[in-house]
């Protein structure tokens, strides 16, 4: 979740260097624009994958509702919203 949340601040910052009259910000904004979209993305499949020990079921709750789908052991792709 940190991930996500820092590759929107840096998406910020790109667009408010965008906007900005001073020319040597300009050089920073591409840079800081793909940092941003490299950093957001890994974020989103970090929180995306779960791990589900050996033995054990995981249950998956989604703003509070317990979801039909269980995960068996191992790795798991599951929405990063959801709470296992």
């Amino acid at each position: 979740m940190v991930f996500i949340v820092l590759g929107f601040v840096i998406l910020l910052v790109s667009v408010l260097l965008s906007r900005s009259a001073e020319p040597q910000a300009e050089r920073f904004r591409p840079i800081l624009r793909i940092a941003g979209f490299l950093i957001l993305l890994a974020g989103i499949a970090s929180a995306s994958i779960r791990q589900i020990e050996a033995g054990e079921v995981g249950v998956q709750t989604l703003f509070g509702q317990v979801q039909n789908r269980t995960l068996e052991s191992g790795l798991n792709f599951v929405n990063p919203a959801v709470d296992v």
